[in-house]
């Protein structure tokens, strides 16, 4: 027999606050709640902080708080998750008055938004409309306009699309292609998997309950990684565009959605907010015990959270203490070290020895180059350790640390005490980004070490490395021998976008030293061959980069967000926002804080901010040589080789950014090096001022 419902009026208004979609859900785990309290899927419990009280999901994100009597429930709250986390400063008082709860057809009555044409209708209680498992988010992705959406979920049949004034002929061919359960190409995309292809009966099956995934379409190969169990640490290694990226998220999700405390962790802040997109665009929102983020921001707040009171220094104040320190090292010292640039002295400073948290010039003279075939020198070391002194006293006398110290005070913090509320799970993506102190600090946050009952996933290509990482695994605290494994197939490029990536890759030689290259496998996904876009003059760049995209949108081949403009600088990004801007082109820069990856406004970002994400279509900007690759002048032979290397990588990232088109951008004047390394692979394309030839 159902028990009676009594509601307080901060139920009823928290309930008038939430969408139709999710009121609508929220009555029907009401009324199962009043007839089945014990209903698995309410995953009913008891409130921790509040006796007596009750907890019950809506959905992963939105929670009911009640209270169970003999004969009666009580609804006393309901709103996002956030009310469990502070239940404890919600009012619960005993005077509070209850009324009894109304029918659910009285709640709902006037709930529709739209009017669906009454043609359109079926007499049966569930219509087999062939779009009616979307949703709102899934037509939105494939052009539906907002007030659009619920007219094509209650569609009778497809040929009914062509009665619905305001939708285009793209979503239009989209959702017929669906309809008719041809594979996709170029349809949906997203942060983590720019496509999938799937049929109608396997998105049906998705919303019933007969698939777990839905909008990154996993391969089998990666799928046994989601699920893997194993206790401690686990490494996947994968070449660009293998799924890397994906198969974290969803580990994450799955670890999340079992009430496990999971935290996913990357280096790159942009890949963070595009994981969060990418989740809330599968499930709805962020469940309740998954956290995203990137490592340093985490770090911040957890040194906030312990009340240390920080400076940090921001990047002009460091290169200003740089080059003034280059210039007052001793002039023996600086014979060693005279032609390596200031940037050199930061990166050897935060990813060795602070990276590596040595304190000691003899521990910084013995530790090995891991990655290289030879050590640099010792008296270069000598002298840039005592550049890295004088560099930590000007620190010092103005009461600033860089963010490797910071890392340095979170490890010692969580060395001696650690978490409150450890992780159970930790996934990191891009980890061979992290330094070594990073990779530590990502296994402390479990319970101080890593145990039979935790586990560390760590994600990551050595080939796109863009840092000196100068550590082994090992030498992390990390043991990943027997417990190491690959992905070598990508998905996400075509063929031709895949091999012209590669042959670049093939003249960086340092990486296969590593041990953790993965050499990639190619599918058989065709399309265009990369194309450069030759301009007479440098200043002419921007102007050929907007009128491609102009004519690829003008042929409905892409929409805005499907375009992405890489630059090597924040100020080549600048200059490039400010041309589009006076040319009308819609674009927004990663800088913005309302920076959305899936807005339909082209993306315009570093190559730095661009690891992990993908594209459809890219331009990749500055291809001079001077811009990349950068000039570079070391005494030392090999470190001059890596630092060339490195860049070549940074380009690499780039073109694999691409899924389908990619438009290597440079003038006739200087073009870049590493040009003429895959010049055979190329298609040239000439821009003269408005008008382009093959």
């Amino acid at each position: 027999m159902a028990k009676e419902l009594i509601v307080s009026d901060d139920f009823l208004t928290g309930l008038d606050e939430l969408t139709p979609d999710l009121k609508e859900r929220a009555l029907e785990k009401i009324q199962l709640l009043a007839e089945n309290p014990a209903h698995p899927s309410l995953n009913a419990h008891k409130v921790k902080k509040v006796e007596g009280k009750w907890e019950c999901y809506i959905n992963m994100a939105y929670r009911i708080i009640y209270e169970p009597l003999a004969n009666v429930i009580r609804l006393w709250k309901i709103g996002d998750h956030s009310i469990i986390d502070k239940v404890h400063t919600l009012s619960f008082a005993a005077h509070t008055p209850f009324r009894h709860f109304l029918e659910q057809e009285e709640v709902t009555a006037e709930k529709e938004e739209f009017v669906i044409p009454e043609e359109w209708s079926k007499p049966q209680e569930e219509a087999d409309y062939p779009f009616q498992y979307f949703n709102y988010s899934h037509l939105r992705i494939l052009g539906v306009a907002p007030h659009l959406v619920k007219i094509v979920r209650k569609a009778p049949n497809i040929e009914s699309l062509e009665q619905i004034h305001g939708l285009t002929e793209q979503a239009k061919l989209w959702l017929l292609e669906l309809a008719t359960e041809t594979k996709l190409e170029d349809v949906l995309f997203d942060p983590g998997r720019l496509f999938f292809r799937t049929t109608l009966d396997q998105l049906e099956g998705y919303c019933k309950g007969k698939l777990k995934r839905l909008m990154l379409n996993l391969e089998e190969e990666q799928r046994v990684f989601v699920d893997m169990k194993i206790d401690e640490a686990l490494l996947l290694r994968g070449c660009a565009g293998s799924g890397k990226t994906t198969v974290a998220i969803y580990r994450a999700i799955n670890f999340a959605m079992s009430g496990e405390k999971t935290i996913f962790l990357t280096f790159n802040k942009t890949l963070a907010k595009a994981a969060k997109t990418l989740i809330q665009e599968l499930i709805g929102e962020l469940p309740p015990y998954l956290e995203v983020s990137n490592i340093d921001a985490w770090i911040m707040r957890f040194i906030r959270a312990r009340r240390h009171q920080v400076t940090l220094i921001n990047s002009q104040e460091q290169r200003d203490v740089f080059l003034s320190v280059l210039k007052s090292v001793q002039l023996y010292q600086r014979s060693y070290v005279h032609d390596f640039p200031w940037t050199f002295f930061r990166d050897e400073i935060a990813r060795v020895i602070k990276g590596n948290g040595i304190t000691k010039e003899d521990d910084y003279l013995a530790i090995p180059r891991y990655g290289r075939k030879t050590a640099l020198k010792r008296k270069a070391r000598s002298a840039t350790w005592a550049i890295y002194e004088a560099y930590q006293q000007k620190l010092n006398e103005n009461k600033w640390i860089d963010w490797q110290d910071l890392s340095l005070i979170a490890y010692k913090e969580l060395f001696k005490s650690s978490l409150d509320e450890p992780y159970k799970y930790v996934i990191v993506d891009e980890s061979q980004d992290l330094t070594s102190i990073q990779v530590r600090i990502a296994q402390r946050l479990m319970k101080g070490k890593l145990t039979a009952n935790t586990s560390i996933f760590m994600v990551g290509d050595y080939s796109q490395t863009l840092y000196s990482r100068g550590f082994s695994w090992k030498q992390a605290g990390l043991q990943v021998q027997g417990r190491s494994f690959s992905l070598k197939r990508n998905f996400r490029n075509t063929r031709q976008i895949a091999e012209t990536s590669a042959a670049l890759n093939t003249y960086n030689q340092h990486v296969k030293l590593s041990g953790e290259y993965v050499d990639p496998l190619f599918t058989n996904r065709q399309g265009p061959w990369p194309i450069l876009l030759q301009c007479d003059i440098t200043e002419r760049e921007t102007k050929a980069i907007a009128e491609k995209i102009l004519d690829l949108a003008g042929d409905n081949q892409f929409r805005l967000s499907d375009f992405a403009v890489l630059c090597p600088t924040v100020q080549q990004c600048n200059s490039v926002k400010i041309k589009f801007d006076q040319l009308g082109i819609p674009c927004i820069l990663r800088e913005d804080e309302q920076f959305d990856i899936l807005e339909d406004r082209i993306k315009v970002l570093t190559i730095h901010s661009a690891k992990g994400l993908e594209f459809p279509v890219v331009f990749i900007i500055g291809l001079h040589n001077g811009i990349l690759p950068n000039p570079i002048k070391f005494i030392d032979d090999e470190e001059a080789e890596i630092a060339l290397e490195r860049e070549r990588t940074l380009l690499y990232v780039a073109m694999t950014r691409s899924a389908e088109a990619l438009y290597l951008v440079s003038s006739k004047e200087n073009p870049s090096s590493f040009i003429n390394e895959i010049i055979k692979l190329l298609k040239i394309e000439t821009y003269t001022g408005g008008k382009q030839n093959e």
